[in-house]
Formats: C-alpha cells, sequence, structure tokens
C-alpha cells in the first residue's frame, strides 16, 4: 500500500538550505512570562509545531476552539492526534510557503465542533507558527447575502419576462373590451382573461416563494451533548401519536454524542414517518442505531411498497445540484444535516420489499465523542484503500474500505497517484464494494481533480466494480456523464466481470 508523506521530512532540509532565505518574521518569544499571558488571553488559536509536526505550543484559545487538551497534544504530532483535520490542504499550504515565502491564509471546515476557521499559516526560524478563528458567523453571513443576491436576480428576470407577458395579455384584452363586441367574442375574451390573470397568479405565488425562502439572519446550529438512547425515546413517543399507533421498534446502542441534537431529531423523525407511510400498517418500522468502526449508523426500515428506481434517481440529482423540488426538500435538509456533521444520507431498495434510509455520522477523537463502553479510548475510524499491482493483468488493484468524506478521497486519490507512476501503470480496477456512505458530496470533486490528476499519469483504463446500493450506481453514472475524458471508465458489479472485460478490452 502506498502511503503519502505528511510529515515534511523533505522540507526540512529545504528550509535548512534557504535558512538565510526563509520568511523572517516576528518570532513569539513563548518563554517569556508577558508574551505568553497575552496569547493566553487571546480569542485566536496559536499553534507553534517543529518541522516534523510535533506541537510545542497550544494556547487556551486552540483548547476553546477545537476541545482538544493541552495535556492530549502537546509533544504529539498534530496529523497524527487530530485525525478530524484536513492534513492535504495543511501540507499544500505549508508546501506554498517554501515556494512564495510568503503567509499562506485558508480557510477550513471543522466538523467536530461544525466551525469554519480562518488559518494562517507562517514559518518562523526552525519552527512552523499557526494562528486560526472562528469565522463560523461571517461565513454564515456572507452565504445568507449570496442567497438574497441570486434571490433578487431571479425576482429581476421575473419581472423583466415572466409578468410582463401576462399583464401585456390583460392590458390588451382589456383595452378590446371597450369596443363594441359581440356576446360570443365577450366570452372568448373573458376566458383569455381568465387565463393570463391565473398564470399571473401562479407567477406572483413563485415570487413570494423566493422572497420568503430565507431568513433576515444568518443561523448557526446550536450543538450539545446528548444521548441517542434518550433522543429516541422522545421522537418514539410522538410518532406514536401521530402515526395513531403504529408499531415502532428501536435498538440503540448507548452513545454520547455532540452534534445539532434538534436538527438530527427531525431527520429521524421524518424518515421514520416517511417509512411508516409507505410500510404496511400490521409490520413494524424499524430504527436501528449502531457503532461500528468508529461511524455511527442509524437504520430505518420500512415493510412495503419500495421507492420506484425513477423516484430515487430523481431525489439523488436533487440531493446533488442542491435545488430540491417541494416533495424532496425535507430529504435536502436530512442530507445538508449529514455533511455539516462529516456524514452521508442514502437511500436502498431491499430485496423483497420496502426502502432502507441510512444516515451516517463519523465518530471524533474529540474527548466528548465516546460511547459510554469505550469511554477514554480514541475511536479508530477504519476508511483506508488497500493497493495492490496485479502483474497478470498489468493494473492497479484498489479496495476501498469504510466511509470515505471529500477530505479523505483526496488524500487517496493522491496515493493512486503515486502508485500509477511508481508501477507506470495506466490501468485501474476500484473495488467499491466496501465503501459506505452516499458519495454526494464526492462527484463534483471526482469531475474537477481527481480523474484529471489520475490522467496526468496517462491513464487509459479504470473500471469500478460498484456495490448493488442504488445511490452508488447513480454516483458512478454522474461522475462518468460530466467527465470529458479520452480514458475509458466501466462500471461493473462483480471482481470476476471487471478483470475479464479489463484482460479483453484493456491491451
Amino acid at each position: 500500500m502506498t502511503h503519502m508523506n505528511l510529515h515534511c521530512e523533505p522540507m526540512l532540509s529545504v528550509q535548512r538550505q534557504n535558512h538565510k532565505h526563509s520568511i523572517e518574521l516576528a518570532q513569539p518569544q513563548l518563554n517569556q512570562s508577558a508574551a505568553l499571558q497575552a496569547i493566553e488571553a487571546f480569542s485566536i488559536g496559536f499553534i507553534q509545531l517543529d518541522f516534523n509536526w510535533k506541537i510545542m505550543y497550544w494556547n487556551l484559545a486552540a483548547e476553546r476552539l477545537t476541545g482538544y487538551s493541552q495535556e492530549q497534544i502537546l509533544n504529539k504530532n498534530l496529523f497524527d492526534v487530530i485525525t478530524e483535520m484536513n492534513h492535504i490542504e495543511f501540507y499544500r499550504k505549508w508546501q506554498d510557503i517554501l515556494k512564495s515565502r510568503k503567509t499562506v491564509q485558508f480557510r477550513d471546515y471543522f466538523w467536530p465542533t461544525q466551525k469554519w476557521f480562518e488559518f494562517y499559516l507562517y514559518s518562523a526560524g526552525e519552527d512552523i507558527i499557526v494562528h486560526f478563528q472562528d469565522i463560523t458567523k461571517k461565513f454564515a453571513t456572507r452565504k445568507t447575502l449570496s442567497k438574497k443576491i441570486n434571490q433578487l436576480k431571479e425576482v429581476s428576470m421575473f419581472n423583466s419576462h415572466a409578468i410582463r407577458k401576462p399583464l401585456a395579455n390583460l392590458i390588451g384584452l382589456t383595452n378590446l373590451l371597450d369596443e363594441d363586441i359581440k356576446l360570443d367574442d365577450f366570452k372568448e375574451y373573458v376566458s383569455y382573461i381568465n387565463k393570463s390573470a391565473k398564470n399571473l397568479d401562479e407567477i406572483i405565488s413563485k415570487l413570494n416563494t423566493i422572497v420568503s425562502d430565507s431568513t433576515d439572519h444568518p443561523r448557526v446550529h446550536q450543538l450539545e451533548h446528548f444521548h441517542f438512547e434518550n433522543l429516541l425515546n422522545e421522537i418514539k413517543q410522538e410518532i406514536v401519536k401521530e402515526s395513531h399507533g403504529q408499531r415502532l421498534a428501536i435498538q440503540c446502542s448507548d452513545v454520547l454524542f455532540y452534534g445539532n441534537k434538534e436538527g438530527i431529531k427531525f431527520c429521524i423523525k421524518e424518515l421514520a414517518l416517511k417509512a411508516i407511510k409507505h410500510s404496511i400498517a400490521t409490520n413494524e418500522v424499524k430504527i436501528n442505531i449502531t457503532v461500528k468502526n468508529g461511524h455511527l449508523y442509524i437504520k430505518i426500515n420500512s415493510f412495503g411498497k419500495a421507492i420506484a428506481k425513477e423516484v430515487l434517481a430523481n431525489i439523488h440529482a436533487s440531493l446533488i445540484n442542491g435545488k430540491p423540488t417541494n416533495n424532496h426538500k425535507k430529504l435536502s435538509k436530512i442530507s445538508q444535516l449529514c455533511t455539516q456533521h462529516n456524514g452521508s444520507f442514502w437511500m436502498e431498495n431491499h430485496r423483497n420489499e420496502g426502502t432502507n434510509y441510512f444516515m451516517l455520522f463519523p465518530l471524533s477523537n474529540f474527548s466528548t465523542f465516546k460511547p459510554i463502553h469505550k469511554k477514554g479510548i480514541p475511536h479508530n475510524i477504519k476508511n483506508e484503500i488497500n493497493i495492490h499491482f496485479d502483474t497478470d493483468h498489468q493494473c492497479l488493484l484498489v479496495k476501498w474500505v469504510g466511509y470515505f468524506d471529500s477530505s479523505n478521497q483526496k488524500k487517496n486519490f493522491y496515493q493512486i497517484y503515486e502508485a500509477m507512476k511508481t508501477h507506470q501503470c495506466s490501468k485501474v480496477i476500484s473495488d467499491e464494494t466496501q465503501a459506505v456512505g452516499s458519495g454526494i458530496n464526492c462527484i463534483k470533486w471526482l469531475v474537477k481533480y481527481g480523474f484529471p490528476l489520475l490522467y496526468k499519469t496517462h491513464l487509459s483504463h479504470f473500471v469500478r466494480i460498484i456495490s448493488q446500493n442504488e445511490f452508488a450506481k447513480l454516483n458512478a453514472l454522474a461522475v462518468n456523464k460530466h467527465l470529458n475524458t479520452s480514458f475509458t471508465i466501466k462500471i461493473f458489479t462483480t471482481h470476476k466481470s471487471a478483470l475479464e472485460w479489463i484482460a479483453k478490452n484493456a491491451k
């Protein structure tokens, strides 16, 4: 298995060779009492690292912002201890510092606390200095302003195009009524007026929807600690009242979680009500919550008529483009909430009957995200790829195991890229049957960066072996649809058929 070097050993030699030319910024005298007191009083997180990324200093603001205490952090490798960090971005930005000899600024999402941080990295002699601040409210404000600007553009378009036509028709038709007209003509004109008035009413209704589909103030979700077992009991009591006694079976691991409790409650309840709606009244709807490989899984089973594949495809498309129809708005909210927790939402039709709804949340190593029965033990999140070179078929075999968000998806594509260069290989078989999650958030990155990166190594054939999950198939098709490349990409559901195709067609 090929590993990406994230510990910057080559950077140390480069920095020392160019020490005279390195960035000459004021170095904080962290050993002086006055300076230390000032830094500890900051609301800005302040970190000092050596060139092996060992944490030498971690102020109280960094502790408050991330949830990691000094005792947990000091004298440990940054990438080893804060596994939730976007390591690829940090690595790339530090490389930019060495090339440009300037302070580098970037922003990133830290999902354990659901905050947007703005980072500043610079070199100070033999050390790396990082300071960062919480810009979540500022980010939300900008997002709200951007949404309002788009709404105004849409309103302007309605005013200049959509409204003008029926209004002009009404004016013209009412002018005709001033003339002497026959009764039959009068009835015909009235029908046209009625039709134009209804058309205008529909447009105004759409305008009202556009204008009201927002809030004047940016919303930052309230996060809190809660037990899933208690949350499900609340949901069960509410559902029993609303569904007139529908039977609900619940299995739940006792998990202490930190997140948007009210949002998660809304999602589980909404999916349970959907499952009840599509289930046979005599069957139980099941809610199952388990922890496996450092991920929390929420599974809701319905027993009845499965959702049609065409409907699933429409739901999938609306989740990708972020512009859901009224029928799919609640599902879009569920998907967005999962994304905020760095998780995933998807749906599957099971073999016999009914549809399963899934929500997945990674469990952070952040100190309060511990299942009760494993208190004090960091979560071992299993998301890895195994890379092997098949000499018989002269291709790279890549096996994905676990859940892959956009960050570790990028890291793993870089590993494939390095392995292709090492073996001078242009063919890849990607076995994704043991990958979990919807993968919706990775589609745009794969199209814009992932596959173009592999194409730099003269990629000629890429074969994907996907699971039977309908969302996995739709994801693969969406990537193929938007890729504009000269290499061949194929989709299979078995390893055998993929190897046979490679042997026959990729010579």
